[in-house]
């Protein structure tokens, strides 16, 4: 009776064995076609020669390399202003208030003449989204036509001068704007004209205010409620007026 129950016993291993083993080849066949699969993707991945793709940037260009320059050494740099028959060539730049250029230059550096700065109120990123009134400010010394910064806008004062050099070039990042200029004035302090986007109304009291206050036009210009102006702004030797070269935008 033993020697039977022991012959069961070691049939019993005997199968328990054998099935593990099938169990462990199969497992292994297994294993070894993944592996075996990998490899193969991998081989034909690498025959694949996939073409290189760049992404395609749609930038715009600078007016020029200098504005470019300007703007990546300080990004405040909105515009580049040229007054022919004047050393006004040089960039403009824009902050979030009126006070920081004042006195500051380009550099960030404190400075009495300051830089070219437009008001913080202003949209100059475009031509389009010009606002209705630009306002440019510099500084000048007293009314001396041959001194630096904006003085050298009254030259205006003369005539000849003014219809010479009626065309004032205000660039923008990426867009060259050209405003012919309608009126010089002499703007009392106590007249508020310093809105960059002035109702219907308030324009139209703007404008008529810079003709009564000019000392001349230099053109038949006439400005509608349509027109984008320009104004470069600087003091007088009277504390109680600014000088203003009123001009419009037209077209290149």
């Amino acid at each position: 009776m033993q020697q039977k129950a022991s012959k069961k016993s070691r049939k019993f291993i005997f199968i328990a064995v054998v099935l593990v083993a099938l169990i462990s080849i199969i497992i292994s066949f297994i294993w070894w076609q993944s592996v075996k699969g990998r490899d193969l993707t991998v081989q034909i991945d690498e025959k694949i020669k996939y073409p290189s793709v760049s992404p395609v940037l749609d930038l715009p260009q600078f007016v020029t390399s200098e504005l470019q320059e300007k703007y990546e050494y300080n990004n405040d740099v909105v515009g580049w202003l040229k007054v022919s028959g004047t050393d006004i060539n040089n960039e403009v730049l824009q902050s979030t208030d009126n006070d920081y250029y004042l006195r500051r230059t380009i550099d960030k550096k404190n400075s009495v003449w300051g830089c070219y700065f437009v008001d913080y109120k202003c949209n100059v990123k475009s031509r389009e989204e010009l606002s209705r009134v630009t306002i440019i400010y510099g500084h000048s010394l007293n009314d001396n036509k041959d001194g630096k910064k904006f003085t050298q806008l009254k030259r205006y004062n003369d005539i000849d001068f003014c219809k010479a050099n009626s065309v004032i070039s205000f660039s923008l990042l990426y867009e060259e704007l050209k405003f012919e200029i309608f009126s010089i004035s002499v703007m009392p302090i106590d007249f508020y004209y310093i809105e960059s986007d002035p109702n219907d109304e308030k324009f139209a009291q703007v404008i008529s205010k810079i003709y009564e206050t000019s000392v001349h036009s230099p053109s038949d210009v006439k400005v509608k409620k349509d027109d984008k102006i320009l104004f470069l702004q600087t003091c007088t030797s009277d504390k109680n007026y600014r000088y203003i070269v009123a001009a419009k935008l037209i077209e290149n």
